[in-house]
């Protein structure tokens, strides 16, 4: 396993930086990251709203004879739902990285996380290379 990590390790991770991020860089992944925090919850208090609003009881009500379709639609929400919790706790678990020094840093190698890749994914844990190991 080792030797496969190495092997892989030089074939993925060639852009990996020489420095860490600076308290600005992570200051300004932290208010990017409390705002997604923030409108996640949001999306989750919305749709769990619109689940038991009188308007869709009432129209689950009267369109008995449209009962698969209210399911299905039902089912939708509730997978919405729990789908954005995850997420939601992605971002909580980065912002919780924040506060205790280690955001930024790999969870595998220890080595920094390149700052290109945290403005794609600010919520991102390992190297490249390491995230293409831990689907293997």
């Amino acid at each position: 396993m080792l030797i496969l990590y190495q092997t892989l390790h030089k074939e993925y991770l060639h852009d990996e930086p020489t420095i860490g991020l600076t308290q600005q860089q992570v200051e300004g992944f932290r208010i990017r990251l409390e705002a997604t925090r923030t409108n996640l919850q949001t999306q989750i208090t919305d749709a769990e709203r619109d689940l038991t609003s009188p308007e869709a009881i009432s129209d689950a009500e009267s369109n008995q004879g449209d009962d698969g379709n209210l399911i299905f639609a039902h089912e939708q929400a509730l997978d919405l739902i729990a789908r954005t919790r995850i997420e939601l706790a992605v971002v909580e678990r980065a912002l919780a990285r924040i506060a205790a020094g280690t955001y930024g840093i790999s969870e595998v190698s220890g080595r920094p996380i390149p700052i290109e890749r945290l403005e794609v994914l600010p919520f991102a844990t390992t190297l490249v290379g390491e995230k293409l190991l831990s689907d293997r």
